[in-house]
């Protein structure tokens, strides 16, 4: 069933507003007139349904960081929170970080402080980040302590990056170490066996060991 904005006017000619869901505009028409309202204007409401996301996701650490960087830039340029992120919400392309951070929004509007709201999120805000943000609130430095969790955490990241990046040369290493060895035994350490054969001679107990395990 449509939803109707209207506007209207009583018997006494007073100007009335509202939203009503009817059927059509004729039937919001007799609707209103039964209850002593005149129908003057009119126009169809498009509901703008509610994208799901998965608020268990767990959310890349780059988005994070950025979306700390910016709501601190924001509020330190005197905006306030609630518009910050709203502002946020809209710029998001992430649908599921966009309905978290949409909902932490809610859950403020509704009466929550910015840390409880951001607790209800812990696969995106862990502990760390969470007193961090308490500390801001009742400090009154919400601001700088979000621009201070935005450079550790890239810090956090890059030292993460460096550490993988050191281990992929040993571990390849290691892989091609494993791959020759494997050759070794399947196909050349057979060969050898067959040419002692040929020639009568007893493999040393090293090399029938080896001959064994292949």
């Amino acid at each position: 069933m449509p939803l109707f904005e209207w506007e209207g006017r009583s018997v006494k000619g007073e100007v009335k507003t509202g939203i009503t869901r009817a059927d059509s505009e004729d039937a919001l028409r007799t609707s209103l007139r039964k209850e002593g309202t005149i129908l003057t204007k009119s126009r169809e409401k498009k509901e703008v349904k509610e994208e799901k996301f998965n608020p268990k996701k767990k959310i890349k650490t780059l988005s994070i960081v950025l979306f700390t960087r910016q709501l601190s830039t924001m509020i330190t340029s005197g905006l306030p929170l609630v518009q910050a992120l709203d502002i946020l919400v809209n710029q998001m392309e992430d649908k599921d970080f966009k309905g978290i951070v949409k909902d932490i929004k809610q859950r403020i509007e509704g009466g929550s402080r910015f840390a409880d709201a951001l607790k209800e999120y812990p696969q995106c805000f862990d502990t760390l980040y969470v007193n961090l943000v308490v500390a801001g609130e009742e400090a009154g430095l919400i601001d700088a302590v979000l621009q201070r969790l935005a450079v550790y955490m890239e810090k956090a990241q890059k030292l993460k990056s460096k550490v993988k990046s050191a281990m992929i040369y040993p571990i390849a290493i290691i892989t091609v170490a494993i791959g020759v060895t494997l050759v070794l035994l399947i196909f050349v350490i057979p060969v050898f066996e067959g040419m002692f054969k040929d020639m009568g001679a007893e493999l040393p107990l090293p090399t029938q060991i080896v001959v064994t395990i292949s």
